[in-house]
């Protein structure tokens, strides 16, 4: 799910999540992102980030993977078009 509001016609907030099944047990992230347009092709981005992963084999449990993982992120999107 993905909202976006507009602050101005250069400015935008993102706010995104997502939750899971496939194969982990849980899986979640949700990320609340700023965006603002230096040109008609470039977009900088800044924001934070939090993924949890909890994906176990079937018992006995051979392979775990259970992970927290939260941080800033940085992005730059060029249109090409």
């Amino acid at each position: 799910m993905k909202f976006e509001l507009a602050l101005s016609p250069k400015a935008a907030v993102t706010v995104a999540g997502d939750a899971g099944g496939g194969g982990a047990d849980v899986g979640y992230q949700f990320a609340g992102v700023l965006l603002y347009r230096v040109g008609k092709k470039v977009i900088l981005q800044a924001g934070w980030r939090y993924l949890d992963v909890n994906y176990r084999t079937n018992p006995p449990a051979l392979f775990v993977y259970d992970a927290h993982q939260s941080g800033a992120l940085l992005g730059v999107t060029f249109d090409l078009k």
